[in-house]
């Protein structure tokens, strides 16, 4: 392999290793040096091959699959790639968007859904512009034989441009991290929310909408959320069904749009919670245990929990 570090990082579960190699081998058509583990040998370590290999790349292709959303290799990959603004999500099989890893739900992804190979497919052109945006110029040939990127010629580079939507997400993440420690300090705080029973309001939705995701503090199992312009802690029980509450004011989605690795670096684990609007048009929450962590195995997976139906 020599000390030559590729462009282009593919993260991916092995269970879409031929989506991989196919993308993988269309944007080396396209010019641009590609790596994934295929270029692994025997001799060398795992992890630090791919670490090194993640840390020089200038773009990450993120491949999302029902398979990929639950490793614990790519999420994290998929994270650090989304904190240096270089990943490229791309969506590979019947995975719909809003099933994505937090944040990634909100942020735009190619898709190559029942794709042929094909370099002119409208996916694949989208990875490809991502992929532009990010490293400018590709290691094409030029005329004479000389790499485009020689020294004697080196190619105009305009200064990026940083989404905001990054800059808000980490202020955002700060902000509700210093929360959670604050909370973890704070564990004689109870939730003054009212327990609804859930027969008795079953039939009486309006409508229900995603809302937002708080998160549950590992071990108290608490959550926090915005509401009468302050944070409020509460009590999950540890029992991870569904449990609804009315709140006393909406909880702003906005508010928890910034969620990402420092999260779980700080212990939080994700809960959906869904907002219902009753007849009477009181707001409802129902709160959903995504995932429970697995203290037996690696700290960092989560095993899916399927919540009874309401």
């Amino acid at each position: 392999m020599g000390g030559v570090m590729a462009d282009i990082f593919i993260s991916y579960k092995s269970d879409e290793r031929a989506v991989a190699e196919k993308v993988a081998q269309r944007l080396k058509d396209a010019g641009y040096d590609v790596w994934w583990d295929e270029h692994l040998y025997v001799a060398e370590q795992f992890g630090a091959k791919i670490k090194a290999e993640l840390k020089a790349a200038k773009a990450v292709v993120i491949l999302w699959s029902r398979a990929s959303v639950k490793s614990v290799w790519v999420q994290s990959e998929a994270q650090d790639a989304l904190r240096r603004q270089i990943a490229v999500g791309v969506i590979t099989d019947d995975l719909l968007h809003e099933e994505l890893p937090i944040p990634f739900d909100q942020i735009q992804a190619a898709s190559l859904r029942g794709w042929n190979g094909r370099a002119d497919d409208p996916g694949f052109r989208l990875i490809l512009s991502s992929i532009d945006r990010l490293i400018r110029t590709p290691n094409v040939p030029a005329k004479g034989g000389q790499n485009s990127t020689d020294a004697s010629a080196p190619a105009p580079r305009r200064p990026k441009k940083i989404d905001r939507r990054y800059w808000y997400s980490a202020a955002i993440a700060l902000v509700v991290a210093a929360v959670g420690l604050f909370l973890l300090q704070r564990p004689d705080q109870q939730c003054s929310e009212k327990w609804l029973d859930r027969d008795a309001y079953s039939d009486c939705f309006e409508k229900m909408k995603e809302d937002f995701v708080p998160y549950v503090v590992e071990g108290r199992r608490s959550w926090f959320g915005a509401g009468d312009n302050e944070f409020r802690a509460g009590w999950i029980p540890e029992s991870p069904v569904p449990e609804c509450w009315e709140s006393r004011s909406a909880l702003n989605r906005t508010q928890f749009s910034g969620r990402n690795s420092e999260m779980v670096a700080a212990g939080f684990i994700p809960v959906t919670v869904r907002r219902f609007f009753a007849a009477n048009n009181t707001e409802l929450f129902q709160a959903t245990w995504l995932k429970e962590r697995d203290s037996t195995a690696n700290p960092c997976s989560y095993p899916e929990y399927t919540p009874p139906a309401l």
